[in-house]
């Protein structure tokens, strides 16, 4: 081999050595910027999901902060209107204009039935007129009616003198003109006045619960028999009719639904607590639940009376029963 040959031959190989060497150089420097840029993709990527993963959450939990802050101000307009029946109920039970609608006609029939006795009475045949007073005076005395059977009548006449009282026979025979009630007013000399120009009416007064000491507010109508100048009446004691009203506009509560099956509903319990009106348990009714408690132990019943005294209104979470 010429001299010449040799010279090309290692210049080639010199060449192709290089070329192998740049060419792994190369590729080490391409693998590496591409392991470089893999990282930092992944590092991108992981980043971002982590910012949508947070960014998602915080929405979530916005969006359920709204959607609770809207049920809780749902919540509170329907209880708003459950609250009008009662704030009603108990406005009629202490307003005697309402209290005359609402019991004017049973007062009146029931004094009405009264007055026909003395009517018929004082029409028989065969007995003189002391005899048919106390005949009539011994029927009304036994009358009763009403949810408890106690509910009476008295008779006075326009002087005003007792005739007959049931459950306040000492009074009998007597002069009730200066009789007042705890108010001042002159509750017989009312009767008389009503009966007189009236002819019949309404009146409010204080007077002892069946035959009980302590006067309380009642509401009255009373009647003229003109034939012998008595006053016949019957009432109703404001607390009982709040009693009533009571039970009205609990029964028009458990009827009311709302929500979007029109299942949600209320229900009424009090501040001992002791439940006065569960549509769904009606087993509960009347019941003393202050030890009743969730399964995380929250005397629930406790928490509610808890709010209303302390702050008139709020929110309680516990578990129920759907």
């Amino acid at each position: 081999m010429t001299i010449k040959t040799k010279m090309i031959t290692m210049t080639a190989v010199s060449l192709i050595v290089m070329a192998v060497v740049l060419g792994a150089i190369s590729a080490n420097r391409l693998t590496q910027a591409g392991q470089t840029a893999i990282t930092k993709i992944e590092a991108m990527s992981v980043n971002e999901i982590t910012r949508i993963k947070t960014d998602g959450q915080r929405e979530i939990e916005t969006f359920r902060e709204d959607l609770l802050a809207r049920k809780k101000e749902y919540l509170k307009s329907q209880v708003k209107t459950a609250l009008g029946v009662l704030e009603k109920g108990y406005d009629d039970a202490h307003n005697p204009d309402r209290l005359k609608a609402v019991y004017r006609a049973q007062l009146q029939n029931a004094v009405n039935t009264a007055h026909s006795i003395l009517a018929t009475v004082e029409k028989e045949i065969g007995l003189s007129e002391l005899e048919k007073r106390e005949k009539a005076k011994s029927l009304i005395k036994a009358l009763r009616y009403g949810p408890e059977n106690k509910d009476y009548f008295w008779i006075n006449d326009t002087n005003p003198t007792m005739v007959m009282h049931p459950y306040k026979p000492q009074l009998d025979g007597k002069d009730l003109s200066e009789s007042k009630d705890p108010n001042g007013k002159k509750l017989f000399v009312e009767f008389a006045k009503v009966g007189q120009e009236k002819g019949e009416g309404f009146v409010d007064y204080h007077w002892p619960k069946y035959g009980a000491d302590k006067p309380q507010p009642k509401l009255s109508f009373v009647k003229l028999f003109k034939p012998w100048n008595w006053v016949i009446g019957s009432g109703v004691y404001i607390e009982v009719a709040e009693n009533r009203l009571k039970q009205d506009a609990a029964a028009v509560i458990s009827v009311l639904r709302f929500g979007p099956e029109n299942k949600d509903y209320f229900w009424i319990n009090d501040m001992t607590p002791a439940m006065i009106m569960h549509p769904y348990k009606p087993a509960l009714n009347g019941k003393d639940l202050s030890d009743v408690k969730d399964p995380n132990g929250k005397k629930l019943l406790v928490e509610f009376a808890k709010v209303c005294k302390e702050k008139g209104e709020g929110f309680v979470d516990y578990y129920w029963p759907k």
